[in-house]
């Protein structure tokens, strides 16, 4: 089946860290060490873009991972989010702790808009629409038309991250990559900018779930 089928779709996480974002993202981020939570990520400085110093790798909780597909009610055609997290998470209650926490900044009751104490305090890191890097000039992986339809992005397991980018890389339309037993590709069609809020565990050491919208989704109907 196509990669964009939206129903769940589960992946192995096995090296204890996962690569997230845009291809050239993911490609940079399987040849740096692995991300641990700082205290709060530190603003880069300089310009009029709010944006922070984030890498797109991070620890992970080994084992099973689904990605599910967050459909509006009112117009159930595509993805309007995603949601992937780690078996022992409950879907539901960790979606509504990440909402209220730090929802889109777009929705009234959205919660905070950056990383905070009082986000750090509740176990969510937020990664914001300016925080994807640029794409490097030359870069042979990167998709050309990410500036226009920024609407795809991954998720794979980092010890096999770069065997995944290859793989990937390889399949030149965006729309149409098959997810593997380590990694998985997601659509969310017709997106301008994107957002992810990690949940971490208890002790903020890694990742356990990972929340990705966009400018256009609506969680009042989602």
């Amino acid at each position: 089946m196509p990669a964009m089928q939206y129903q769940p779709i589960t992946f192995t996480v096995s090296s204890g860290a996962i690569c997230f974002g845009p291809l050239h993202d993911i490609d940079r981020a399987s040849t740096i060490p692995i991300q641990r939570p700082a205290e709060n990520p530190k603003p880069k400085l300089g310009g009029t873009v709010a944006s922070c110093e984030i890498e797109h790798n991070i620890a992970a909780q080994n084992g099973a991972w689904t990605a599910y597909p967050l459909l509006r009610t009112k117009w159930a055609k595509n993805p309007a989010a995603w949601f992937v997290a780690h078996e022992q998470v409950s879907p539901l209650p960790e979606i509504r702790k990440l909402l209220r926490v730090a929802g889109s900044p777009y929705e009234y009751e959205h919660g905070h808009a950056t990383n905070c104490d009082a986000t750090r305090a509740e176990c969510v890191l937020l990664i914001n629409r300016y925080d994807w890097d640029d794409i490097p000039p030359g870069n042979p992986v990167a998709d050309e038309d990410i500036g226009f339809e920024p609407d795809t992005l991954g998720v794979v397991d980092y010890q096999h991250a770069a065997t995944q980018v290859q793989a990937w890389a390889a399949n030149g339309d965006s729309a149409d990559r098959n997810p593997s037993q380590h990694g998985i590709w997601l659509h969310c069609p017709n997106a301008e900018y994107k957002w992810a809020r990690l949940g971490m565990n208890q002790d903020y050491t890694h990742a356990r779930s990972l929340l990705i919208f966009n400018i256009y989704t609506v969680f009042f109907d989602t």
